[in-house]
């Protein structure tokens, strides 16, 4: 079969029983994954081989068209493990094969696993607990391992959050100041996709926040600090291959922050009025300026230092230290100078 045809490749020891319901799905989007695909999947099947007597699983990889050998790892896989395989044209979009992979997915929860990151021994165990110790929660998730090309720990991606349950407003406030959570960390419930829907395909850097942002407005969040997933950065991603045109990554930071920003406001149940909100919307534009001088910084090798100063000084020292706080921008800039640069 070759990798542009559009039908599933399922083989029968891959297949889930049609009377039988997952506990979980997961979810992978695929292109040209050999280099990492592997890991990815072996770390699932790690999890699987220790839990499946407690869990039922499916995953549901979706190959979009790739010319490296990241169809027959996939397949290799599948004869082990709860694995179907889609094959489809080239679409060129993640969003659009996640999206595919959410209208197939039949577990009670999902979670999405990109090629390029990993679970860690615990995860399965952990999510089991929260779930059942939180059933209430749409989403729970976790802090995660910043890993490098080769595997190698590059420190800690943590959320700004209590351990456990959080208040939707307070969630949701910190959430639009920056995305604190990475793709490998959430489990959500599949109910939830009634009300939220499909993610934007417009939003090929954003998307994920925006749909942590539309879930965290329809359900309650669990956060848990233990990190059991790695989430690599590296110089070939495609989020940060495309912010190289700063024009196009503003758009879509703005558009995200304004559409719930929006929301918000003309939520009722906000309790965080007035002065509150003002001051959220000062820190989020400027975490959006911090977010687009960095990525100028990585593929120009410029930092606008004075202008940037000048606009911290704005948010005054209280407002400036929540910022550090709700960016996480420690955690997220020394992780990355520990990047080799190309």
């Amino acid at each position: 079969m070759s990798n542009s045809d559009s039908s599933s490749v399922l083989t029968e020891s891959s297949m889930t029983k049609p009377d039988e319901k997952p506990w979980l799905s997961v979810i992978m989007p695929v292109y040209n994954g050999e280099k990492y695909l592997r890991l990815a999947l072996e770390s699932i099947e790690s999890e699987w081989n220790e839990h499946s007597g407690q869990i039922s699983m499916e995953i549901i990889a979706l190959d979009d068209g790739s010319s490296d050998s990241s169809l027959e790892i996939l397949n290799e896989f599948g004869q082990r493990m709860p694995l179907h395989v889609i094959c489809q044209e080239r679409g060129g979009s993640w969003v659009r094969s996640t999206n595919r992979g959410l209208s197939m997915a039949r577990g009670e929860y999902f979670c999405f696993l990109h090629q390029d990151d990993l679970w860690l021994p615990g995860r399965l165990k952990l999510l089991l607990q929260l779930s059942q110790t939180y059933p209430q929660a749409g989403m729970l998730f976790h802090a995660v391992k910043y890993l490098d090309d080769r595997g190698r720990f590059l420190g800690q991606f943590r959320a700004p959050l209590q351990h456990g349950l959080n208040a939707p407003q307070l969630f949701v406030a910190r959430l639009l100041v920056q995305n604190f959570i990475a793709i490998p960390a959430p489990m959500v419930k599949r109910s939830l996709l009634d009300s939220i829907g499909p993610m934007n395909p417009e939003l090929w850097y954003t998307a994920d926040w925006d749909y942590w942002l539309s879930i965290a407005q329809s359900s309650p969040v669990v956060y848990d600090r233990r990190a059991v997933a790695g989430f690599r950065i590296h110089n070939e991603s495609q989020t940060v291959q495309r912010s190289v045109a700063q024009d196009r990554f503003r758009e879509q930071l703005t558009t995200v922050f304004e559409r719930h920003y929006s929301r918000v406001v003309a939520n009722s149940d906000f309790t965080l009025k007035d002065r509150g909100l003002d001051q959220v919307k000062k820190r989020a534009e400027f975490s959006m300026e911090v977010n687009i001088a960095l990525a100028g910084m990585y593929h120009r090798g410029r930092f606008p230092w004075l202008a940037l100063m000048k606009k911290a000084l704005m948010l005054g020292p209280l407002g400036f230290y929540k910022f550090i706080q709700e960016s996480r921008i420690i955690d997220r800039v020394w992780a990355r100078l520990k990047l080799p640069r190309h």
